[in-house]
């Protein structure tokens, strides 16, 4: 059974293709976001600086975009008329339209898997690759289905009368497979050994058919509008649809009134204004109405489910009594030939265990590998940074002597200037004592000869 995985912090829906071995699965997903990371993480690298703005590393937003380039818009439903069977376009709903895209996407890498491709991990990193730039076996898948529903846009007015016969459809499908599981499965011990291995995975691809369909039919009832249930089977008129609301009304207020509730006028205009506003009794009761319809579906759906597994059973039960008819010699080469899921190989599964680890370890060794080889890349940046910070700083020191010489020759130059200053200061004082001594001289000598 297919299941969805919820990433809370992405609000996204991813598929997991099995519900008994969820953990297997999870470890192929996480290996394969790690591929997808390593390889954009390598574009990354070699980029230039405009062409790094546009690569995407964050393989959850890959896997959206590549799931959401995937989704086709139309889908073929068969519808009979006339005893004529044709393939209807119609539209999907957005959940149902990620699951056909993501269902695509497993089986084609199923089928490569089954050529004897690489492990599955690989072969997903590469597809959603690939989608994410419109590109790939999956992207061809949806485009030849757009032209297949082109084809078949002349039937595109049966969709209106679709809608009551999509579950009858898929029930009518689902009891042609079953019935045609139960007599391949009834034919096995009447087969020879090479024709025993190919019917046991003929069954096996049936089996899965009808899983599909379950899913499918899940899917219809989950998404079920409750404006539709008068299309389907047992549908009511008009008139009887508004004899039903009002009768409904009407037992809902006489109730109020034995309870001892106010008058009969006061309690029918608060239900009609109730009702108005999609509010009160009257519509508590019409989706109760809806909700046992859609749980007659759910029940459906649930009953097929445990014939399927039924199913299962038995088809485990007559490979066992197949696998007791055979001799011991015959029983090695047998359990190569038929790989069942419940039919383990312990030595295989040691190694391919072994083979994981070892793969796990390399990958480890290699992510650290990287990351040394990052922080020597940043150590080796760092030491050019601070060797031009050292070259600029030895410039300007050299800058700063000289200008500090010429500073110095300078300032000899200025004392040579001022020496030569002081001294002629100096003359020029001695020259001013002269002469006021000699007219001082000058003047005692006249004062005396006056005398």
């Amino acid at each position: 059974m297919e299941i969805w995985f919820h990433f809370s912090f992405q609000h996204n829906n991813f598929l997991f293709f099995y519900l008994n071995n969820a953990e297997l699965v999870r470890e192929a997903f996480q290996e394969a976001f790690e591929t997808i990371k390593r390889l954009q993480y390598k574009a990354w690298c070699k980029a230039n600086e405009e062409d790094k703005k546009t690569i995407e590393i964050d393989p959850f937003l890959i896997t959206r975009k590549a799931v959401k380039n995937c989704t086709p818009l139309l889908k073929l439903c068969p519808v009979t008329r006339g005893g004529v069977t044709y393939q209807v376009p119609s539209p999907l709903s957005e959940k149902e339209a990620e699951f056909r895209a993501i269902q695509t996407m497993r089986n084609i890498i199923r089928s490569k898997c089954r050529r004897g491709a690489d492990h599955f991990p690989k072969l997903l990193a590469a597809e959603i690759l690939a989608a994410y730039n419109n590109e790939g076996f999956t992207i061809q898948a949806k485009q030849e289905h757009h032209k297949l529903c082109e084809a078949n846009r002349a039937y595109a007015h049966y969709h209106q009368k679709m809608s009551s016969t999509i579950l009858s459809d898929f029930e009518q499908q689902y009891s042609v497979q079953t019935a045609e599981i139960t007599a391949r499965i009834g034919r096995l011990q009447h087969l020879n050994k090479t024709e025993q291995i190919t019917g046991i995975k003929d069954v096996q691809c049936l089996l899965m058919e009808v899983e599909n369909l379950l899913e499918q039919m899940e899917i219809a009832v989950h998404e079920l509008d409750p404006s539709r249930f008068h299309m389907m089977p047992s549908p009511l008129s008009e008139k009887e649809a508004e004899f039903r609301a009002i009768q409904t009304m009407w037992n809902i207020i006489r109730s109020k009134c034995r309870r001892g509730a106010d008058h009969f006028p006061k309690l029918l205009a608060a239900e009609i204004l109730a009702a108005y506003n999609n509010e009160g009794f009257t519509i508590q009761a019409k989706q109760e109405h809806h909700n046992v319809e859609r749980s007659k579906y759910d029940l459906r759906v649930k009953s097929y489910r445990n014939d399927k597994k039924q199913l299962d059973a038995e088809l485990n039960k007559a490979v066992q009594r197949l696998r007791n008819t055979v001799d011991r010699d015959e029983l090695l080469a047998y359990d190569s030939e038929i790989t069942l899921n419940q039919v383990s190989n312990f030595s295989i599964k040691f190694k391919q265990d072994h083979l994981i680890e070892n793969t796990e370890r390399l990958e480890r060794t290699s992510r650290r590998l990287q990351d040394t080889y990052r922080l020597v890349l940043e150590t080796e940046q760092i030491g050019t940074e601070v060797l031009e910070d050292l070259n600029s700083q030895r410039e300007t020191l050299s800058r700063s002597r000289d200008r500090m010489r010429q500073a110095n020759t300078d300032i000899g130059r200025s004392q040579k200037v001022l020496s030569q200053m002081i001294r002629r200061l100096i003359q020029n004082r001695l020259l001013l004592l002269i002469i006021a001594i000699f007219l001082l001289f000058s003047l005692v000598f006249l004062i005396y000869k006056s005398l």
